[in-house]
């Protein structure tokens, strides 16, 4: 009976040592996938954090072009209810008119006067700061007062 007792005790023995080494960590191969997983979690919560930016970056600037487009208008409203002058439009065909311009003699560009100011429009045409070709200007509208 000692003799299977023994036994008995060796195995039991084997069995928490072998639960011993099962406890002590991860194997390399569930460290890699749980890499992988959390990579994965990561990347796709970067990409919604960049379409939210780019989300909140066009709001702004939509809010900016709505707020000087209120601006533009309430000048030019302010414009035509004070002036005691008639609203001048040098082309009376429909449809904007060509003004030459330095960086591109075929502009489509239009205007018209309201007292002493001039405004200018430029359509079609992307606005940037810093116009490189014939499609781009560097401003939309613009205001001023012409030498007589």
């Amino acid at each position: 009976m000692t003799i299977k007792n023994e036994r008995q005790s060796e195995q039991h023995v084997k069995q928490q040592v072998k639960q011993q080494v099962k406890q002590q960590g991860f194997t390399i191969v569930e460290l890699m996938v749980a890499t992988i997983v959390f990579t994965v979690i990561l990347v796709g919560a970067m990409a919604g954090l960049i379409l939210v930016g780019r989300i909140y970056y066009k709001g702004v600037t939509n809010a900016r072009l709505q707020e000087t487009n209120r601006t533009i208008l309430s000048e030019i409203t302010q414009s035509i209810q004070f002036s005691k002058q008639a609203i001048i439009e040098p082309n009376l065909t429909p449809g904007p008119i060509t003004i030459a311009d330095n960086n591109n003699p075929n502009t489509d560009t239009g205007f018209f006067c309201v007292g002493p100011k001039r405004y200018t429009y430029a359509l079609d045409r992307k606005v940037t700061p810093n116009p490189s070709q014939a499609k781009e200007r560097r401003h939309g509208l613009w205001a001023d007062i012409p030498a007589a």
